[in-house]
């Protein structure tokens, strides 16, 4: 009876004990499924969320970036970082819209991108809107990623799914063995098994599921805490192992440069957003290029490691942040913001000991200097205010400089600015004007050609040389379309005229590589190429002999002749000369002008003419100012005089010689 009661009691225990351990299987499943399906929705809703922030603070970075650029004009510089930031995989395009123009003055577009969106932000810079930065982004990357992660963790499901139930019919064997063999003892030995081998490790999976709902990127790296090597180990360490280390990588990535190891130019911004007082340092390693040029890319790169070992060695005792930007441009951030001086004595400290101090990269001793411009949080701008000084002492060839409304650096920047737009609505309004002056043949008093020299005329009337616009034309990318309007004007005034005329081409001009098109087209509308003469300033085309020497010869054979301008202003290669089949040597008006009171001018004027001579090449004198100096000029053998006693330029040709008579 005893083994009887033993026996019901032990089979209503087993039962009871099987009904209990499905019911726990049920309520697992759906409490860990559950618990799954919300955090999957939860990750994936905080994966957009942080995705378009990170596109927010992106675009807001384009905006920062393209400042200065657009403020400048420097369109080429402009245009090239446009292409680099359309480079983001949620970039569609990007549109810098000028406010002056109301147009866009660089763009660029990444094809093959669908489902864009549009987004439109103010470019400031120091207090002023100057423009819209027109930009299409696109969350399809990040549907992409979370489409997968659905399809990962779809899987992930199935197996724990299938895990929770092998684990638990296996547990259900091992009891339903027990009871056959063992005492009622043996039946609670068995619940504190099942305990310890089921309850446990689900409730720890749990805990770990749960840990993942953590914004915090300390919490979810993975713990110290060992895992069971059952099923349910295997999954929670699978959990851990593929989404809380994915999540960390994708952090470090944010925040820290790949090669130095050094933070990113993003937490830098992020910093200075969440900063209220600090202190901010560029720093700009000097003529960088040089080391990637002579030594390679590779070397650069170790280069710039230990440029990044020198900083966290020189600044380890000090709260600073240090990053790197881009390039070879570093930045020293003091988030505590206390006394400008203290923060500029270190910058300075760190300078002269990175001057002083010889690196070794791939087998070459390298010494190289570095300059640095530093700001404060008083500028609404800090990074384009310590730009504006690194620029600054780069100029003025000082160690550091630090910002200051009253820099002269930004007049400079303010009149580049203003002639910049000059130049644009030069452009765009058609105020490009050809002048021509005269230049007389000694021997017989005649005008026999002209010089064809740009002006720009606005709208009210206001004339500008040369010297006002011609070097900010070039630095803002606006040189080729000036000189091509001025090309066409100037052979089409004067193609109804049997006059000779000399058009300036600057080393830009002759890099063009539709320059000689362009030629054969005037040469083709006109027929004037046998009454041109391009003159080729000395100290531009002599630093590449080779170029001028293949672009001579091209347009010596389209009929056109080639004077040498401004020769004897600097270091006149008379050797190099001899190569180069030349028709005339302009003599630089600083000679002449001087000639009658230096007697070194006159000696250099008398060699050059007979060297001249001696070639068969023709000479023409500038600056010929009043009588004196054209007899003078006159006496010495030069056959052709230019100047205010000549003529001055005019917008129009008052004489018409025969080409014959040239």
């Amino acid at each position: 009876m005893i083994s009887v009661i033993t026996l019901l009691l032990m089979c209503v225990l087993f039962f009871l004990q099987l009904y209990n351990s499905f019911r726990l299987e049920s309520a697992i499943e759906r409490s860990s499924l559950s618990t799954l399906q919300d955090y999957i929705e939860q990750e994936h809703t905080a994966m957009v969320d942080k995705f378009e922030e990170d596109i927010e603070h992106y675009l807001q970075m384009m905006a920062l970036t393209v400042a200065h650029e657009l403020y400048n004009l420097n369109l080429l510089s402009l245009q090239d970082k446009t292409d680099k930031l359309v480079q983001h995989q949620a970039v569609c395009s990007i549109a810098v819209i000028d406010n002056l123009t109301h147009e866009a003055i660089a763009s660029a577009r990444r094809q093959g991108v669908s489902g864009c969106m549009p987004r439109t932000l103010e470019i400031v810079y120091n207090d002023e809107s100057i423009g819209r930065l027109e930009v299409e982004y696109t969350l399809a990357p990040i549907q992409q990623l979370i489409g997968e992660k659905r399809r990962q963790l779809h899987e992930t499901r199935e197996h724990l799914h299938e895990d929770i139930a092998s684990a638990t019919r296996e547990s259900i064997i091992v009891q339903t063995l027990i009871y056959l063999l063992v005492t009622l003892i043996l039946v609670r030995l068995t619940a504190r098994q099942i305990n310890r081998n089921i309850i446990n490790p689900i409730y720890a999976l749990m805990d770990d599921m749960q840990r993942m709902h953590s914004q915090d990127p300390v919490a979810l790296q993975l713990r110290n805490r060992p895992h069971s090597n059952d099923e349910l180990g295997k999954l929670s360490r699978y959990f851990y192992d593929n989404i809380a280390e994915l999540i960390s990588q994708l952090n470090q990535r944010a925040n820290y440069d790949s090669l130095t190891r050094l933070l990113s130019r993003q937490r830098l911004i992020y910093d200075i957003e969440h900063a209220a007082s600090f202190n901010l340092a560029i720093l700009d390693i000097d003529r960088f290029k040089e080391v990637n040029n002579f030594l390679g890319m590779n070397a650069g790169d170790d280069f710039l490691r230990s440029t990044a070992t020198l900083l966290r060695q020189f600044f380890a005792h000090q709260p600073y942040a240090i990053y790197r930007l881009n390039g070879d441009e570093f930045a020293i951030f003091d988030s505590r913001g206390d006394a400008l001086e203290a923060f500029e004595m270190h910058i300075l400290a760190f300078v002269e000991r990175f001057g002083n101090k010889e690196q070794t990269v791939k087998g070459e001793t390298i010494t190289a200097s570095i300059s640095a411009g530093i700001a404060s949080s008083r500028h609404p701008s800090p990074i384009v205010a310590a730009t504006t000084a690194l620029k600054y002492a780069k100029l003025k060839h000082t160690k550091i400089a630090t910002f200051q409304e009253d820099l002269p650096i930004l007049k400079e920047y303010q009149q580049n600015l203003k002639t910049t737009r000059i130049i644009r609505k030069a452009i765009t309004q058609d105020w490009i004007t050809p002048h021509f002056q005269p230049i007389q043949d000694v021997r017989t008093g005649r005008v026999c050609k002209y010089e064809a020299l740009m002006r720009i005329s606005d709208a009210e009337g206001t004339l500008y040389t040369p010297a006002e616009f011609l070097a900010v034309s070039k630095r803002s990318g606006n040189y080729k379309e000036l000189s091509a309007s001025m090309l066409r004007k100037s052979v089409a005034c004067f193609s109804a005229t049997e006059l000779a005329l000399s058009i300036n081409l600057a080393i830009e001009d002759i890099e063009e590589s539709d320059i000689l098109d362009t030629l054969e087209t005037l040469q083709r509308q006109h027929g004037v190429m046998d009454r041109l003469i391009f003159e080729i300033t000395e100290q531009e085309g002599f630093s590449s002999p080779e170029r001028i020497k293949a672009f001579i010869d091209q347009v010596k054979r389209l009929g056109a002749r080639v004077a040498i301008d401004d020769f004897g202003s600097g270091y006149s290669n008379f050797e190099t000369l001899i190569h180069l089949d030349i028709d005339f040597l302009k003599i630089d008006g600083s000679l002449i002008k001087n000639i009658l009171t230096d007697p070194h001018a006159e000696v250099i004027v008398e060699t050059i003419v007979d060297f001249a001579r001696r070639l068969g090449i023709k000479t023409i004198a500038e600056f010929v100012s009043d009588e004196a100096i054209y007899r003078k000029i006159a006496s010495l053998g030069i056959d052709f005089a230019q100047g205010y006693y000549i003529g001055k330029p005019a917008p129009l040709i008052s004489h018409k010689v025969r080409s014959a008579d040239l």
